[in-house]
């Protein structure tokens, strides 16, 4: 009965380990009150992860157009470049397959004077 214990464990443990791929981090960060545009928007996750989905929408505004070209590519760290942006408060959101072939996503936001 032990043995069977250990060995759940040790699988369980494994699973948890190579489960998803959570966000380490999103520049700009959430939340974040800018003076100057960002550039870009990066992406960094744990481990790797294809990017599905980008979107960037002006609150007091549209959508704005974000390239496609760092989509479905299998990294860690993921660059999004950014049009010149006006001021404004912008939501951020992603969706991304992780290695284990989980869907995750999430959203950030960021106001820029």
């Amino acid at each position: 009965m032990k043995r069977i214990l250990i060995v759940l464990v040790i699988i369980l443990q494994s699973s948890f380990v190579y489960a998803h791929s959570p966000v380490k981090s999103i520049i700009p960060k959430n939340g974040i009150v800018l003076n100057k545009a960002p550039t870009e928007i990066k992406v960094n996750f744990k481990s790797s992860a294809k990017l599905l989905k980008t979107t960037l929408q002006k609150v007091e505004g549209s959508d704005v157009a974000l390239s496609k070209e760092p989509l479905m590519k299998n990294a860690k760290n993921h660059s999004i470049p950014l049009p010149s942006l006006e001021p404004g408060t912008y939501h951020f959101k992603w969706r991304a397959m992780s290695e284990d072939g989980h869907i995750i996503k999430g959203k950030s936001k960021f106001k820029l004077q």
